[in-house]
């Protein structure tokens, strides 16, 4: 039962009402910095945690009891306002972490963007010259293939024009009749055509 309610008691004072305090905050002119400046640190706790929570010991935790209703706890300690948990867990574990690995961090950074734009300038490059060369490839073959379409088109009508008329009426009745003899085609034609019978027994 409690497992079914820790989750959306999760959702919505781990996420939802943080999400909206925040929007209040940052959209009311009357605002002060400190508002600011907690929600902010609760926002990196709780990237922080997630990342802790997915990558280090999503093993483990899994298998403690009533670790979702921890969870909920947790993220009401942080923004409740008698206990404010994000200002001592902010100051106490997330600022000498970063701050001590602050240059190696940022310049991680620069070494991966540095790196991936080179990476997009090349591929793109690459991208580049191979279309190029296929366009380059197309317009070559394209005469070509016209100039075999015309052949095979004017090659058609002659091929059927010459079979048809290559033949004389004796040629075509002893194809037809097995002799010389000019054809008659209207006595073929009804030799041809099959009887029907009209009487049933």
């Amino acid at each position: 039962m409690l497992f079914l309610l820790s989750w959306p008691l999760l959702s919505l004072l781990g996420y939802l009402y943080p999400a909206y305090a925040t929007y209040k905050t940052v959209e009311r002119r009357s605002s002060e910095p400190d508002d600011f400046r907690f929600w902010c640190k609760y926002w990196v706790i709780m990237a922080a945690f997630h990342v802790l929570e997915s990558c280090l010991f999503f093993g483990l935790i899994t298998w403690l009891p009533f670790y979702d209703v921890f969870k909920v706890l947790f993220c009401v300690y942080l923004w409740h306002p008698r206990t404010q948990g994000t200002l001592l867990i902010y100051h106490r574990a997330i600022v000498p972490a970063l701050s001590r690995h602050e240059r190696e961090i940022d310049n991680r950074i620069a070494e991966v963007q540095t790196r991936g734009m080179d990476l997009a300038v090349e591929y793109s490059r690459l991208l580049a010259s191979k279309l190029m060369s296929l366009a380059k490839a197309g317009a070559e073959a394209a005469p070509k293939v016209y100039e075999r379409y015309q052949q095979h088109a004017t090659a058609q009508p002659a091929a059927s024009t010459a079979s048809t008329s290559s033949y004389s009426s004796g040629e075509l009745g002893e194809k037809i009749t097995g002799t010389g003899e000019p054809v008659d085609y209207d006595s073929v034609l009804r030799a041809r055509k099959p009887t029907s019978t009209t009487g049933m027994d």
